[in-house]
């Protein structure tokens, strides 16, 4: 059974904030391990001096007090303070059970939410069909929930463009695409404060009237947003300055990741512009000239850190997909299964201790009312041990991702009712 926030609503909004850079919520970039798998050491009078004269404790205690006279107090199998070791506090509602955090449920009856991003201590999400973002305090969800920006547009996200990347956080303020009112064309970048600008409207950052059509992906890169508008191609628009730069295309631009030297990406489908398919990499910020196959198809989501390309199955063989690692230097073609029978994915996050993933288990999320969504976790590098599933029984769940001390992910819902929410777990 999931752990569950309070729930209610707010229409105040955020207030500013500055992201601090190495918090690690922007970009997905590599912070310090905070998962722990269990127990600490011992407690109480079962404290024995250790050879080095520490204290030795018995398997589900620590001594989280600094305070040798007390021995060791604390059951971190328990403990919400000092879940599974020192310190590792589970916030919030969250209790704690055989040294695990429980899933908290921040807040619910969301709109259908399809995208997520993390700012700091806050959280931003997409509802309505990519019409409104939302966002809220993540230590306090249900209370500081406020609608931050209405997204100008016509029909904007068919079923198979719901991409989770539709957000970037840089700095204090969040970048998003949207058009002219009732139009999916003349797309430009726009930006807001991640404590809401609803009353004055975004801010139009790059050109507009370019005649794109807005983009189903929208992904955040050095000094620069790259945005894939289908035919128009991948578009890059430097951060600040608004300059864009025509970076290439590929009929079926699945997912992409933009690196400091070069881009990753994932071209869904065979095609006259790239016969092959599969995940590649190109060195430089552009696709162009002939880059390097990783991975054959079908290949579907992707994620990046620590030098490795994680992705997973696409295609008919999705409903028992795969997820595989490639290193970005290269890895025969093959690379590893790390994890198999794996149902529609949705989406991966990844830094440098771990891999989370969330599977909705059908097709089509927009037609689909049963529960049976999972999170799964592998830790890096190989995933020892194979992967954990950290939360099932999920409507839908699809964007997730990480900070340095949590695992966020929102689920869509079911069918004709506005259940969509945001979880967290503590990593």
């Amino acid at each position: 059974m999931l752990g569950v926030g309070a729930l209610g609503g707010c229409t105040a909004l955020l207030g500013t904030f500055e992201v601090d850079p190495s918090a690690g919520a922007v970009d997905g970039s590599t912070p310090d391990s905070t998962q722990s798998d269990g127990g600490g050491g011992g407690g109480g009078t079962d404290a024995e001096a250790g050879a080095d004269g520490g204290l030795t404790c018995a398997t589900g205690t620590a001594s989280c007090d600094n305070n040798p006279a007390t021995g060791c107090e604390t059951d971190v199998r328990i403990s919400t303070d000092h879940c599974g070791r020192c310190d590792r506090k589970c916030g919030g509602t969250a209790t704690c059970s055989a040294g695990e955090c429980s899933v908290e449920r921040l807040r619910d009856g969301l709109d259908h939410p399809f995208a997520l991003e993390t700012a700091g201590p806050r959280i931003l999400w997409l509802e309505q069909g990519g019409q409104l973002v939302r966002g809220c305090r993540a230590d306090d969800c249900a209370a500081s929930t406020a609608a931050l920006v209405d997204v100008n547009g016509g029909t904007i996200f068919p079923s198979v463009d719901m991409s989770p990347r539709q957000l970037v956080v840089i700095g204090s303020n969040f970048y998003f695409a949207q058009t002219p009112p009732g139009s999916n064309f003349d797309a430009f970048i726009a930006s807001c404060d991640v404590g809401g600008c609803k009353l004055t409207g975004a801010t139009a950052v790059s050109p507009t009237g370019s005649g794109n059509r807005r983009p189903t992906q929208v992904v955040g890169g050095p000094g620069s947003i790259f945005t894939y508008q289908g035919i128009d191609g991948l578009i890059r628009t430097a951060i600040p300055g608004g300059a864009q730069t025509y970076s290439g295309t590929r009929d079926t631009l699945g997912a992409f990741y933009a690196g400091a030297t070069a881009l990753v990406y994932v071209d869904e489908n065979s095609s006259q512009a790239n016969p092959t398919g599969g995940v590649f990499t190109n060195p430089g910020l552009a696709i162009a000239g002939n880059p390097t196959r990783l991975l054959p198809p079908a290949v579907k989501h992707l994620a990046v850190s620590g030098g490795v390309a994680f992705t997973s199955t696409g295609g008919p063989a999705a409903a028992t997909g795969s997820i595989t690692s490639c290193a970005l230097a290269g890895c025969g073609g093959a690379g590893d299964v790390i994890a198999k029978d794996q149902a529609f994915v949705r989406d991966l996050a990844a830094d440098g201790d771990d891999l989370y993933w969330v599977t909705a288990g059908a097709a089509d999320v927009k037609t689909n009312a049963a529960s049976i969504g999972t999170v799964m976790r592998c830790k890096l590098p190989g995933c020892p041990g194979g992967p954990r599933k950290v939360a099932d029984a999920l409507a839908n769940p699809v964007a997730i991702r990480l900070t340095p001390t949590h695992a966020y992910w929102v689920t869509f819902g079911t069918p004709g009712t506005s259940n969509g929410a945001v979880y967290r777990v503590r990593r």
